[in-house]
């Protein structure tokens, strides 16, 4: 039984600058701030992309998530112009950006779908602007 329930997790990059755009794209698909929990590490779910360190620890996250608060969605959430992936400036174009983005998600999603299988995934590019906006991709 939940101890407090709530419908998602969301994994994302400890970037300050989404903190209110990630409030914001979640409440327009409906989930207020009580409705998510929200776990950030340097480069969201590169980890488990890459077998590194925090692959341990992403699993651990979620098992807590659907232990403590029967969540039913996850969410893996990266972004352009990330310091884990050597920011924008270690990708030739934009859109070599974001295929490894898109890569490293689709990866992420099936290394932790073999273990949760009971859960549905969503991968989301938040692209960070020059101007400092963010717009955020569901990726297929």
């Amino acid at each position: 039984m939940a101890t407090h329930p709530c419908s998602a997790i969301v994994f994302r990059c400890i970037d300050h600058r989404l903190n209110t755009a990630i409030r914001e794209y979640m409440m327009s698909l409906g989930k207020d701030e009580n409705d998510y929990d929200l776990a950030s590490l340097a480069g969201s779910t590169k980890g488990l992309a890459q077998a590194d360190r925090n692959a341990a620890t992403i699993r651990e996250q979620l098992q807590i998530a659907l232990d403590k608060h029967d969540v039913s969605e996850v969410y893996i959430m990266h972004h352009t112009d990330c310091g884990a992936y050597g920011g924008r400036e270690a990708f030739s174009s934009a859109a070599a950006e974001y295929e490894q983005h898109s890569d490293d998600m689709q990866q992420s999603v099936a290394a932790l779908r073999r273990d949760f299988p009971s859960v549905t995934f969503f991968k989301v590019l938040a692209r960070i602007h020059e101007d400092g906006t963010v717009d955020f991709e569901l990726i297929p």
